[in-house]
């Protein structure tokens, strides 16, 4: 039971934890759908401008904490332009309650007003909270690719007239992709203990801001479960990672002997 909520703390768990899902999941997708294409470009064009850019905007993204990076955006989006909602999750009534994530229910109920604004709520958190993740995907991925442009293959696809979106692409990533799918896994099991201070600066209702409670209240059960989720959640995610290795390089085949 927890000493907070008089409640089992399973129960609470189950309230908290689909909006730190919610939260944390958007923000994965975001990292490698932008993380990922920016190490390309930053591999094919190295030498140029654009290079020397995109590696700024990375080292920028890793270096700001992301609760500094939250307080940021709710000084320049909410306080001196007023365009985004700086805390909680929704302004206008709840969605029905199907997952308890704001916008999967309001997606499955057809609620549009509810979509809208839960999505609206989500974008300077998933900001705050990606900004790391996206410069570190980008990072490795830019290193992956200056070692694959270096391949004999590389040098060859561009002999035969390969185009360079083909070589890049189609070809370099996919053998650069290992590396970066496995910190993708380990960022998103990550994600769940940084995501911390970004629920507490933006007041989101999820998992991590009731853990941050419990520890103020000395609440230990609740302590004890968040700590265990967490757990299991890392766990998983690193197994599912390196099951999924194999399907995405060739030359790794899970169970086979040499």
């Amino acid at each position: 039971m927890s000493l907070t909520t008089h409640q089992n703390v399973l129960a609470d768990v189950e309230y908290f934890f689909p909006s730190t899902f919610e939260l944390i999941t958007i923000s994965i997708i975001l990292t490698a759908l932008i993380g990922i294409p920016l190490g390309v470009i930053a591999g094919a064009y190295r030498g140029k401008g654009i290079s020397a850019l995109v590696r700024v905007l990375w080292i920028a993204g890793i270096a700001v904490p992301p609760f500094a990076a939250g307080i940021f955006l709710q000084l320049i989006f909410g306080y001196f332009t007023n365009l985004l909602p700086i805390t909680g999750q929704l302004t206008g009534p709840l969605p029905t309650h199907i997952t308890g994530m704001y916008l999967v229910d309001s997606l499955l109920t057809r609620n549009w007003p509810a979509l809208v604004d839960s999505a609206r709520h989500l974008i300077l958190p998933e900001i705050a909270l990606s900004l790391a993740g996206i410069g570190q995907i980008a990072q490795l991925t830019y290193a992956g690719m200056l070692d694959q442009t270096q391949e004999d293959y590389y040098l060859a696809l561009g002999a035969f007239g390969a185009s360079s979106w083909d070589a890049n692409f189609k070809y370099a990533l996919r053998t650069a992709l290992v590396p970066v799918l496995t910190i993708l896994g380990l960022l998103y099991a990550s994600l769940v203990a940084n995501a911390f201070l970004v629920e507490i600066v933006f007041s989101w209702g999820g998992l991590s801001q009731y853990a941050v409670q419990a520890m103020q209240s000395n609440d230990f059960n609740a302590v004890i479960a968040t700590v265990l989720i967490i757990g299991i959640f890392y766990v998983s995610l690193n197994s599912f990672v390196d099951i999924g290795l194999g399907y995405v390089d060739p030359r790794i085949r899970l169970g086979e002997s040499e």
